[in-house]
């Protein structure tokens, strides 16, 4: 009687899922961090962008696009732990009306850029495009700037990239623990299974 071949077994699952895995972590971490930047970029317009007015003074100011704006201070020292000057500010819409204004703790928001420094003092939303009057008094030396987006919108993106980054990132790892488990084990009875092929024959009993 002819000997019989066994095919070869093979570890389950096999190790190209490691680089399927490796693929999702890295697209994870590049459309994370894509997404973060783009989006923090976009939330908040550039500072050539920014329409100022001059303290005290008055201008007008031309907002093209609805949803969230902010208000800055830029002065000498913005950026330090100083209080700001004291300057009022009020800004009136194309219907006559007034726009309010929502301050925030201007300490977590300042910004230095060529030769001005920022600093965030007030997020106003609008829902009507158009010329928007803008009027101050105060201390002089200190000019209004008005931005596209809110003060911390900017945060809003950054966190939703990093919580790609860091979801694909604990998703990969799982993935990789679960592989690493399930290969380990489909060895072992591979292992089990050819031990039990290559072991001798069972003798019977002996006569006597």
């Amino acid at each position: 009687m002819e000997p019989y071949s066994v095919a070869p077994q093979r570890v389950k699952p096999s190790g190209w899922w490691y680089a399927a895995v490796a693929f999702i972590i890295v697209a994870a971490i590049v459309g994370g961090g894509a997404l973060g930047g783009s989006g923090a970029l976009r939330s908040v317009s550039t500072f050539e962008d920014y329409q100022r007015v001059e303290v005290p003074g008055s201008g007008t100011v031309q907002l093209t696009e609805s949803g969230n704006y902010t208000v800055y201070f830029e002065y000498p020292g913005a950026t330090g732990d100083a209080a700001s000057p004291p300057v009022i500010v009020t800004i009136t819409g194309p219907d006559g009306k007034k726009v309010r204004l929502e301050a925030f703790d201007s300490k977590k928001f300042t910004y230095t850029y060529n030769d001005r420094t920022g600093r965030g003092k007030y997020d106003f939303q609008i829902t009507r495009t158009g010329a928007y009057q803008v009027t101050t008094s105060g201390t002089a030396g200190v000019t209004v700037a008005i931005g596209k987006g809110g003060a911390f919108d900017w945060l809003k993106w950054l966190l939703g990239g990093l919580g790609i980054i860091f979801g694909g990132l604990i998703l990969g790892i799982g993935f990789l623990i679960v592989i690493a488990i399930r290969r380990g084990t489909s060895k072992r009875r591979l292992r089990a299974a050819s031990a039990y092929r290559h072991s001798p024959p069972a003798r019977g009993p002996r006569e006597y």
